[in-house]
């Protein structure tokens, strides 16, 4: 019986370690990986859904800030191609809600640009 409380806590242990995210520090790493997941989203991802259940069409550029635990903090529009501002909010909208799949240092926030494509 004791063998197998200590390989359920093993178990256990593992597969809470193995849940956790990624933790990055280093600015380049975390812009590369948001990048790499935004660029998935947008090919067959929460993104692309979004912008096809919107009709979201055009390009956008957001300055998007990553703080903690890999969400959100902020996003602001830079410029889009279109003149639809109720569009280019919702999207902001959207972004803000994103959670990435990594995590960050504590009370540093990581900003960088992201230009959005949609056909």
């Amino acid at each position: 019986m004791k063998k197998i409380n200590v390989l359920f806590i093993l178990l256990l242990v593992f597969s809470i370690t193995k849940a956790q995210k990624p933790f990055i520090q280093n600015y380049d790493e975390v812009v590369a990986k948001a990048t790499s997941e935004l660029d998935s989203s947008m090919q067959s991802g929460a993104l692309k859904e979004f912008a096809v259940k919107s009709g979201i069409k055009g390009e956008y550029i957001m300055d998007i800030t990553i703080h903690e635990r890999g969400k959100v903090l902020t996003v602001y529009a830079v410029s889009n191609d279109t003149d639809d501002l109720k569009m280019q909010n919702r999207l902001k909208d959207f972004i803000r809600t994103m959670e990435f799949a990594f995590k960050v240092t504590k009370n540093k926030n990581y900003k960088f640009q992201y230009t959005f494509h949609f056909n």
